[in-house]
């Protein structure tokens, strides 16, 4: 675990752990997919804040699922998941 400052202000430090390494993300936190909770908003601010964020597809349609994956691609150049049931 390492810590460093990415600015001269005093932004909160990058953590460096396997998670962030793995993501390539920011920060070690995750938002999982939980249905009915996690949409297109709230996967790209948490993406945008240096996490991962994971859409809940479950209660999706494939149409439904293909514009929330664009929704969050227009909304942030970040990291972020799919959560998909198989």
């Amino acid at each position: 675990l390492t810590y460093s400052y990415t600015s001269s202000t005093m932004a909160a430090p990058a953590i460096r752990t396997r998670i962030t390494s793995l993501f390539g993300c920011k920060y070690p936190l995750i938002l999982p997919g939980m249905s009915w909770i996690s949409d297109p908003t709230l996967v790209s601010a948490v993406s945008n804040a240096g996490g991962v964020g994971i859409l809940a597809t479950g209660p999706l349609s494939a149409d439904e699922t293909r514009n929330a994956i664009r929704t969050i691609r227009s909304n942030t150049d970040k990291p972020f998941g799919i959560g998909a049931i198989t």
